[in-house]
């Protein structure tokens, strides 16, 4: 009974493994410029970002910056818990990169926003 129960338990979670020693010709590559494109990205979105948050109001620039400092931990894990995955090419970088994009485009879109409420209400009091 035990034989069957362990053949079956071995079945079913040899179909949700996967290794690759050897990743396709240019998949490597091709994820490395993804990553690249994904960090340069998050790095313009910041940079904008904390720009806005100098212009309209310099004594807060802590809020952004404490954003990027407990935001950047996320993509941090995702990556490091992926390194054993098993996938072909580095796709953990690429999502981790991804992620990391995704919230600074959320910080930058909260800071035009708060740019362009500040700037509205000041163009209303004048």
């Amino acid at each position: 009974m035990f034989k069957i129960i362990a053949l079956v338990v071995f079945s079913l979670f040899s179909l949700n493994s996967n290794a690759c020693f050897q990743p396709p010709p240019g998949l490597t590559e091709l994820h490395e410029s993804q990553a690249k494109f994904y960090f340069m990205s998050a790095i313009v979105l910041l940079i904008i970002s904390i720009g806005l948050r100098l212009i309209s109001n310099r004594n807060r620039v802590w809020v952004p910056l404490l954003f990027i400092a407990t935001f950047t931990y996320f993509p941090a894990y995702l990556w490091h818990w992926g390194q054993s995955s098993g996938s072909c090419g580095r796709p953990e970088i690429v999502f981790a990169f991804q992620v990391f994009a995704g919230g600074m485009l959320f910080l930058s879109v909260y800071e035009a926003i708060k740019f362009y409420k500040q700037k509205r209400l000041g163009k209303i009091a004048t």
